[in-house]
């Protein structure tokens, strides 16, 4: 990947900067769902109205235009749909597992310590009440304990992303502009995806998110042609302004009130469910800034051995993973009492497991791919024979 500095099209040198900034947005994502921990004060959410998921999702967009952005003059839908639709199975079968694994913690964590109220966290109640809707709900992504619903979400963004592919094949602004009409039209309407058993809605919007990673996606569009995101003064600087203003609004809880405004909420309010405007102008702010900074030329030194650029790269895993260590994190931490010591050994351990997770799962890549290339060579030489 190449970033939106760079003059050379994205698909000509493998970039490692959004790696490194997936890694660090999965990270962040991990210590935020251990609720009350010490490093949580550290993460992005304290410095700005919004957090590692805003982050995750527009480098997904980015990764997306990557992966699927054709480089033909004329696309090969029918592979593009193919791809994304294996891409949205496999995101689907990895949400089902870490569902039913987390879920199995908690079944334990009732067990183990003889606490009966870890069967009723995170939405567990409405699925023990009724375990057969429960498996449907689950089944049909209407059933999403907390800190467990970013993936179904993302599934339907890999479904939708086809259509994305094409519109903006032949006419970005077209995509930007239908993408923004959704979200607007999500927003004034209150469109949204309900769940199942429980009678309430889904924690991410897709309707209104799908925003953030159609933009991301044009951004990997335009960097993949070699397209500079052009430096402008007066942009820069009321970015900058803006991260100042957001930094003050949390350091200082200046947060409005809900009736502050004669104005429509999604303007000038900071709802993540929904995306106001206030958190996706703060992310994109905050990319802005950050590409037209001497920093990001200078992390042109990473390489595929960073640890954070290897979590990146292996994001689903490195997410599943950590939704199942944060799950038996936030128990630990409760059945301990916290504190400083409980947070750097659950943190700390977590952290630790994730990376040599990563690391068996490079090692077993490499090896998979040295086992390819010695049967490309054997095949080669027999066919020569």
């Amino acid at each position: 990947m190449n970033s939106f500095g760079a003059s050379a099209p994205l698909g000509s040198l493998r970039d490692y900067r959004i790696d490194f900034w997936r890694g660090v947005a999965l990270v962040m994502i991990f210590i935020n769902h251990i609720p009350g921990n010490f490093f949580e004060a550290f993460t992005s959410r304290n410095f700005g109205v919004s957090d590692a998921a805003e982050l995750f999702v527009l480098l997904a967009g980015i990764s997306a235009a990557v992966a699927y952005h054709p480089n033909k003059p004329v696309p090969v839908f029918p592979h593009i749909v193919f791809k994304t639709f294996a891409r949205a199975w496999k995101l689907y079968a990895a949400h089902i597992l870490t569902c039913v694994v987390c879920v199995g913690v908690l079944v334990g964590s009732a067990y183990v310590f003889q606490d009966p109220g870890w069967l009723e966290v995170h939405g567990l109640k409405s699925f023990f009440d009724s375990p057969e809707l429960g498996m449907f709900g689950l089944a049909a992504l209407g059933f999403q304990p907390a800190y467990l619903n970013i993936l179904p979400m993302y599934i339907l963004f890999m479904l939708g992303l086809p259509l994305v592919v094409l519109t903006t094949r032949f006419n970005l602004m077209a995509a930007l502009g239908l993408s923004a009409l959704l979200y607007v039209a999500a927003q004034v309407h209150g469109w949204r995806f309900g769940t199942y058993p429980d009678r309430g809605f889904w924690f991410f919007n897709p309707m209104a998110w799908q925003f953030l990673f159609v933009i991301g996606y044009c951004l990997g569009a335009l960097a993949w042609s070699g397209v500079r995101l052009p430096f402008r003064p007066c942009l820069y600087y009321g970015a900058l302004a803006y991260l100042v203003l957001c930094l003050a609004i949390v350091r200082f809880g200046l947060w409005p009130k809900p009736d502050a405004l004669p104005l429509p909420s999604m303007l000038w309010q900071f709802n993540k469910n929904d995306l106001h405007l206030p958190r996706l102008l703060h992310v994109l702010a905050l990319a802005y800034v950050f590409i037209h900074t001497s920093l990001h030329q200078h992390m042109r030194v990473l390489t595929r051995d960073n640890i954070l650029v290897m979590f990146g790269r292996n994001s689903l895993a490195v997410f599943c993973i950590g939704s199942v260590l944060s799950m038996v994190g936030q128990v630990l931490r409760s059945e301990s009492g916290g504190g400083f010591t409980a947070d750097v050994m659950i943190v700390g351990g977590g952290l630790i497991i994730l990376y040599l997770a990563v690391q068996l799962i490079e090692w077993k890549r490499e090896v998979l791919a040295g086992a390819a290339a010695r049967a490309g060579v054997s095949e080669a030489r027999a066919t020569n024979g």
